[in-house]
């Protein structure tokens, strides 16, 4: 229990953590590890206390090394972190649009963030919402720029597509959203690399907007996998 915990600990307290759950998890982990230290030190003194007999002390033994049996996997998660959700993740799921944005005024979508250096910052999940919902298409004409991995386009797509995971709760309900990158000049990125994009949203011609929305990109750039791989 004391190995436990302090795992818990150590998760709570390093970015470890969202390798597997939302920021927002974060104190309640915390909490579960102070309570579980706190109830093991208060086993032990009430051991202590109380005293064991020889066969109750031969038969704790023997529970012990059974019960690090229990705590080795975990130890073996947390020492060697598995790798966020990736493109071979993504194709064995279908992609679904995350939970909506506040509601801005007069029930519409906020507006869109302020541009920064031309452009306006928005996660992935957003712009797809955006792009099928936003009765005031904001996006119309304006340039975004958004970060995902690479994924394989779709049969008829061109280019290729840009991903991400979104988490309700943690990794193991996470799903992945896309859009469609059209405008990338070849040889395309190799799957599963980073990428920040900037470029403008192209509405479906026939009003019917794909579950990948297309994006003619103007600016294409690697980067390392971000601290934080999901989005919430």
């Amino acid at each position: 229990m004391v190995v436990v915990a302090g795992l818990l600990g150590r998760l709570a307290l390093t970015d470890d953590l969202l390798l597997y759950l939302r920021p927002g998890m974060r104190p309640w982990l915390l909490a579960a590890a102070v309570a579980l230290a706190v109830v093991t030190l208060a086993c032990l003194v009430a051991h202590r206390r109380g005293g064991h007999s020889h066969d109750s002390h031969d038969h704790g033994h023997a529970g012990g090394r059974l019960s690090w049996l229990l705590v080795l996997p975990l130890v073996a998660i947390v020492m060697v972190p598995p790798a966020p959700l990736g493109s071979f993740a993504a194709a064995r799921q279908e992609s679904r649009r995350p939970a909506p944005p506040p509601a801005g005024e007069a029930g519409g979508y906020p507006p869109l963030p302020p541009p920064v250096d031309g452009a306006h910052e928005i996660t992935l999940g957003n712009f797809v919402l955006y792009a099928h919902n936003d009765t005031g298409r904001q996006l119309d004409g304006a340039t975004v720029r958004t970060t995902g991995f690479v994924t394989p386009a779709a049969p008829g797509e061109d280019g290729f597509r840009l991903t991400r995971f979104v988490l309700a709760c943690c990794a193991a309900d996470a799903s992945p959203t896309s859009i469609s990158v059209a405008g990338a000049i070849p040889p395309y990125p190799p799957v599963d690399t980073w990428l920040v994009i900037e470029g403008q949203w192209q509405p479906s011609p026939s009003g019917h907007e794909p579950d990948a929305p297309v994006v003619h990109v103007t600016s294409v750039r690697e980067i390392p996998p971000p601290r934080d791989p999901y989005e919430t």
